[in-house]
């Protein structure tokens, strides 16, 4: 399926577009656009919207405003091939269906085009989920306006140097320079942000030729954005670098003022990571008081982990998550190093469920802690698009445990889970509670012990394996490592 919903098309070629919706697929939707004068050439041709094939379905064409005419909106192509456009309850600039059917090519315009696109029911003025409009030599074009003049330049950005905060316009950026080492792998950056009355902001990182080496956009009225700079993308030698904050203010009412983009831009430096000393550590996580587990959240996200599995990798060593979220657009976690450095980072997705990181020992370096997780959450929009966006960052310090602190004796427990291993008369025996109807598989030094389907809350399973060995035990839980105990035989 395909939904172009509450874009600004302008100084753009056109969409060509051909679907079967008779597999019960949904036909593609274009609703609240805003297309903004004439398009540039598509296949030879201009138009916005073009369909040459539509099975099933017409193609849905709605609450979009078309501005800056006159030119060709909408068409068909091919002679005989049935297409069928619904493009009703549009902004035309007009509701004369003469002066509309100007804007479109159908069977009506000759013998090469098939098809009748339906235009009536245009409204009177621009429907109120559609953008509201661009800036053009420092006026607004509403979205009736019938003519639109080609855009200005920006004003020259003004500059706030050594500054850990900025502002242009309706919107300030602010960031902790004594965090801002220089890249190492990929290393995120994070920033803070409010704005008031702004339609649209952006923000990056430029050397000193301006080449653009991060790059974000800022949504909501506030919150919390990274940028991650590799380090193949810096280069010491072409600083010293900048960061630009673009912020464009949103339109009044009646469109009378607006529109306006204003930049600002300030040294960021990078600092050398040989004298990185006393960092701040992140908090700790708070203690869920039912299951023990470790969390944070994060706006509508909560992320849960068993801190007692999460052993220094070896190879490459999975650790698994739980999460919950409501009214969440999107949601992402990540492990940094004490300079931000990204060892691993995973997206979360629907309502609630398992993720799983994987962190192999050569992303891993003990000299580079503590260590910390970010969890990043973007609430979901209202249905009138009033509020919403917002991006909230929450940080807490996680540990990575020795691998000789997973005794013979003291196992992997969170709550009433338990996963152990032990040894007697030349046996290990694996002890499992806590996981009743789940998986668990084990690797016993060579030897695989598997168990499909966990029958009852505690599981004792014994393997012979002799006296006088040390034995490495792998537990795995549907798939996923879980705990690592080193065994002596007995």
């Amino acid at each position: 399926s395909f939904l172009a919903q509450r874009n600004v098309f302008q100084n753009s070629p056109g969409f060509s577009i051909g679907f079967d919706a008779r597999n019960g697929l949904p036909a593609p939707v274009f609703r609240h656009n805003l297309f903004l004068n004439k398009p540039k050439k598509t296949y030879d041709q201009e138009y916005w919207i073009q369909a040459w094939a539509s099975y099933g379905a017409a193609l849905v064409v709605e609450n979009n405003s078309f501005v800056g005419g006159p030119y060709t909106a909408i068409r068909t192509k091919y002679p005989n091939s049935n297409v069928q456009v619904e493009a009703t309850r549009n902004f035309w600039g007009t509701t004369n269906q003469a002066t509309i059917q100007g804007m479109v090519i159908d069977s009506r315009d000759g013998l090469d085009f098939d098809g009748i696109i339906s235009t009536e029911f245009a409204l009177p003025g621009r429907d109120s989920q559609t953008p509201r409009g661009l800036r053009f030599n420092g006026k607004t074009s509403a979205p009736n306006a019938a003519t639109v003049p080609a855009p200005t330049p920006t004003p020259a950005p003004s500059q706030q140097a050594n500054s850990s905060q900025l502002t242009a316009g309706g919107t300030t950026i602010s960031w902790d320079p004594a965090k801002f080492f220089e890249p190492s792998g990929c290393t995120r950056y994070s920033f803070s942000y409010k704005k008031s009355e702004v339609l649209m902001s952006t923000f990056d990182i430029r050397n000193r030729f301006g080449d653009v080496i991060a790059l974000g956009a800022l949504s909501g009225d506030s919150g919390v954005e990274s940028l991650q700079v590799c380090d193949f993308q810096y280069e010491a030698a072409k600083g010293p670098f900048k960061v630009v904050l673009s912020s464009t203010s949103d339109f009044s009412s009646d469109f009378s003022s607006g529109g306006e983009t204003v930049e600002s831009e300030a040294e960021i430096k990078f600092i050398s990571r040989s004298g990185a000393t006393n960092l701040p550590v992140a908090k700790a996580p708070t203690v869920d008081p039912v299951t023990g587990a470790s969390q944070v959240t994060a706006g509508g996200t909560t992320l849960s982990w068993d801190a007692a599995t999460l052993f220094i990798p070896s190879g490459c060593t999975r650790y698994s998550f739980t999460y919950r979220q409501s009214n969440v657009l999107m949601a992402t976690f990540d492990i940094r190093n004490r300079f931000g450095d990204v060892v691993a980072l995973g997206l979360l997705s629907g309502a609630s469920g398992t993720e799983s990181l994987q962190i192999c020992d050569f992303q891993y370096e003990a000299s580079k802690g503590p260590f910390k997780l970010v969890l990043s959450s973007t609430s979901d929009y209202s249905g009138d698009f009033s509020s919403g966006g917002e991006t909230l960052e929450s940080e807490v310090e996680i540990k990575f445990l020795s691998r000789n602190q997973a005794s013979q004796t003291t196992g992997t427990s969170s709550g009433a889970k338990t996963l152990n291993a032990g040894s007697f008369k030349g046996f290990v025996a694996l002890y499992v509670k806590g996981y009743k109807g789940q998986r668990f598989s084990a690797k016993v030094g060579k030897d695989w012990v598997i168990r499909p389907v966990l029958t009852s809350d505690f599981v004792r399973i014994v393997e012979f394996t002799g006296p006088g060995y040390q034995i490495g035990v792998r537990m795995f839980i549907d798939g996923v490592l879980m705990n690592t105990v080193q065994v002596a035989t007995k």
